[in-house]
């Protein structure tokens, strides 16, 4: 999804540290994939991943936390890959992915009232080329029916904070010398992105007083806001 990423972090999270700062709150976006090197370790990749979501929630509870969803369900690590610690630790779910494990962490046991999840519908994909089509679109069984499940226990536990979007593919751009897919459409996603996490930090940081001249009244920024972002594995 480096589409989607890309507006995010480009269009989406500027906009909103823009708002918060004028609120005196400072936004601290965290992608879940961050900070992981390409060679690392499984152990390593899951406690990055997961371990980032747990300090984010350190700092807040309900973390405010956006999940990205599209036709691939992930990496699903083998049973030999996740040790006892890490299996206590993050409540390891068998034969899950690594992106359902921080859904499942980020939101879905707390039924976390400051995430929000996107789906992307797959009509988006239908004019990809066929070299990208593995990037984005599961065939076997087993992942293709555990994202329908996961999808669907979502919208059934989370309601209107579930959404659905829409995209089309526009070519290709290079991307640190590879060929990335390219996708236009996105700005109501980033729109609606920026929609819920305001409503969501409103609730959670009302203004002093109930009105917009409270601003005047606060100190510089005094909140540290975390919010993470999940986020299948595709391209």
């Amino acid at each position: 999804m480096h589409a989607e990423r890309e507006m995010l972090l480009k269009t989406a999270f500027p906009a909103l540290r823009v708002w918060c700062e004028a609120r005196r709150i400072r936004l601290v976006e965290v992608d879940l994939r961050w900070g992981v090197p390409k060679e690392s370790t499984s152990e390593t990749v899951i406690r990055t991943c997961l371990g980032e979501l747990k300090r984010c929630q350190q700092i807040n509870t309900h973390a405010f936390f956006i999940g990205l969803l599209g036709q691939r369900y992930g990496w699903v690590p083998s049973s030999a890959q996740i040790d006892r610690s890490i299996a206590d630790e993050f409540n390891w779910v068998p034969n899950a992915s690594v992106t359902h494990m921080e859904i499942i962490n980020g939101a879905y046991l707390a039924k976390n009232p400051n995430a929000a999840f996107f789906i992307r519908d797959p009509a988006s994909t239908k004019d990809l080329p066929a070299e990208f089509k593995k990037a984005f679109i599961d065939t076997e069984e087993y992942p293709v029916a555990a994202m329908a499940t996961l999808q669907e226990k979502l919208r059934a536990r989370f309601g209107a904070a579930v959404k659905d979007y829409t995209c089309a593919y526009a070519g290709t751009k290079e991307v640190g010398g590879i060929d990335k897919a390219a996708f236009t459409g996105l700005e109501k996603l980033s729109d609606d992105v920026v929609r819920f996490l305001q409503a969501a930090i409103e609730k959670q940081y009302p203004l002093a007083g109930g009105s917009e001249s409270a601003l005047d009244a606060l100190p510089a920024p005094h909140t540290d806001l975390r919010q993470g972002l999940a986020a299948t594995a595709q391209g």
